[in-house]
């Protein structure tokens, strides 16, 4: 608390207070701690919601990268691939390595109405993407994708 002297209209120095008391002081740190407390706790599910939308979207980009690469090689030369190893962004490594976070499979079937049935065509070809996270033990993110022969002879 602040004392200020001030001069009334009659010319006499009159003394008043001017600031917080300890007791207000006390009072809105109690409501500031208050509404904070909530904000702290919802700390650790905000991190871990955007951790996995990083992750869904990587994973994603994955997926459709490796759809996009067997798309464009030729349909004869297709087979299984796995596993391959991708980085925090996305980027393919050249082996398991300390840098590897994601660790995906390609597996390639073709496509029956019932099992024990004869494929519908020879011309498509159904590719499954398993994508895991080798630092998280989540359940792997799994795709599917149609790759049908466009043709292409080399």
């Amino acid at each position: 608390m602040v004392i200020c002297p001030r001069v009334s209209s009659d010319g006499k120095a009159r003394f008043e207070a001017k600031g917080f008391t300890l007791v207000e002081v006390t009072i809105a740190l109690a409501v500031f701690a208050f509404a904070l407390i909530p904000l702290v706790g919802m700390m650790p599910v905000a991190m871990n919601s955007a951790r996995d939308s990083l992750e869904i979207s990587t994973t994603t980009q994955i997926a459709e990268r490796l759809a996009s690469e067997l798309g464009q090689q030729r349909f004869s030369s297709l087979k299984d691939e796995g596993p391959i190893y991708f980085d925090d962004s996305g980027q393919r490594l050249p082996s398991h390595s300390a840098q590897a976070i994601y660790e995906v499979r390609v597996v390639l079937g073709t496509l029956v109405l019932n099992s024990g049935d004869p494929p519908l065509t020879s011309n498509l070809k159904r590719a499954s993407i398993e994508i895991r996270s080798v630092r998280h033990f989540d359940e792997p993110r799994k795709f599917s994708y149609l790759i049908f022969n466009q043709g292409r002879q080399s």
